[in-house]
């Protein structure tokens, strides 16, 4: 994985804008350039845009993971969900 995140991010002359913004347009341009720079890189990890507390990791396809399953959340899990990013249901 290719961090850009913190220092490795600075080094680049880059800040979290690159990831922190509607348009991806200069965010897909640094994945492209990376993607393409060194076959062994699967992905880049970067600072969440809803969390910038957290990671968010983007797979290259290359790598070959495919999704097996997925489930929705329900109960604690969606609840816990819902309160870290201030979301409530309207009526």
């Amino acid at each position: 994985m290719v961090d850009l995140t913190g220092l490795p991010l600075k080094l680049l002359g880059l800040n979290n804008d690159i990831s922190a913004g509607d348009d991806y347009t200069v965010s897909q341009r640094w994945a492209r350039a990376i993607h393409e720079a060194d076959p062994t890189w699967d992905g880049i990890r970067y600072v969440s845009r809803q969390s910038n507390k957290g990671f968010a990791y983007a797979l290259f396809e290359r790598t070959g993971l495919t999704k097996v399953a997925q489930s929705r959340l329900e109960g604690v899990e969606l609840d816990a969900l819902c309160e870290l990013f201030g979301v409530a249901a309207v009526k």
